[in-house]
């Protein structure tokens, strides 16, 4: 088969530098709304969804580039490129509904906002799983005032631990488990904001060790009945971390300092993983060739249509 003649890196990089990213984000979001509009429209997303919702930090080892965010240190770097996303955590229909770029300056309410506003476009919200970054009183009080179903693992501190070591004492059993919990109804956060705290208490693996305790808040409603459903259910939530790992993937990399060329690679990542989520639930005649059809199939086939023609 003869190969086309295709464009190199140079003149690739030459087409994308006059592109905004305004641009970047208006073309992205026009083709991701017509992958979810169809999946809608397949009757995909009819159910309501639980979504989980976090940021993923892309490495960067220059300091050129003004929208990058201080981190941990991490192979080798600070610095990195971050993104905020709102993603299907059921098994068989993980899409990633939006993303948005974040920056030191990002006020992350209004972000958020964004996202569950533009799901809702798509699919009813179930039941937002976050992660302890996400307990604050800024975000909490949000959440909590435009009663958007949520659940958030709580972030440790004094006053959190002091609370933990009193309710041992007065947990209570739960059914047919080992396990036992508590509930703390109205806990003042930052004495801006109460919340329902809840304490889930599993037996530790070791015998001469205190039982592991995992403490979330939520807005729904929490009994003896239903709270061992709600702690599993937020084992769903790494469902989000395989989303990024598998994006990653495909991400185009480059040691361009240019922070257009980098969101656009981020984002074809995402489109890609979306089309891809979309064909595995579709399962055209093409796909059945293949043994398993993963996302780095689906970009070699891109890549030889682009090369040789489909």
């Amino acid at each position: 088969m003869r190969r086309k003649k295709i464009a190199d890196g140079d003149t690739v990089f030459y087409r994308i530098k006059p592109a905004t990213i305004s641009q970047v984000l208006s073309y992205s979001n026009t083709i991701n709304e017509q992958i979810l509009t169809n999946a809608k429209s397949l009757g995909i997303l009819n159910k309501p969804c639980t979504c989980g919702l976090d940021w993923h930090d892309l490495e960067l080892y220059s300091k050129k580039i003004k929208e990058a965010v201080r981190t941990k240190p991490k192979d080798g770097t600070d610095y990195a490129l971050r993104y905020l996303s709102i993603e299907s955590v059921e098994e068989g229909r993980r899409f990633t509904f939006h993303a948005v770029p974040i920056n030191p300056f990002t006020n992350l309410c209004e972000a958020v906002s964004k996202l569950i506003s533009k799901t809702r476009e798509y699919v009813d919200i179930k039941l937002m799983l976050m992660d302890r970054a996400f307990f604050n009183a800024d975000m909490l009080e949000f959440l909590i005032g435009n009663n958007i179903p949520h659940m958030i693992s709580a972030r440790r501190n004094q006053k959190i631990d002091a609370l933990e070591r009193a309710v041992r004492l007065k947990r209570i059993p739960v059914p047919n488990t080992p396990d036992s919990f508590y509930i703390v109804p109205d806990y003042p956060l930052a004495g801006r904001v109460k919340i329902q705290l809840v304490f889930y208490f599993t037996p530790s693996k070791e015998p001469d060790k205190p039982d592991k305790c995992f403490i979330f808040t939520t807005n729904l409603k929490v009994d003896i009945n239903n709270v061992r459903k709600l702690a599993d259910w937020y084992r769903k939530r790494w469902g989000i971390e395989t989303g990024y790992r598998v994006k990653d993937r495909v991400w185009g990399r480059t040691c361009s300092t240019s922070y257009v060329a980098r969101l656009l690679f981020l984002f074809l990542s995402i489109l890609l993983y979306n089309f891809w989520t979309l064909l595995r639930i579709l399962k055209p005649p093409w796909t059945k060739s293949y043994k398993r059809f993963t996302l780095n199939k689906l970009k070699k086939l891109m890549r030889e249509c682009i090369e040789f023609g489909c």
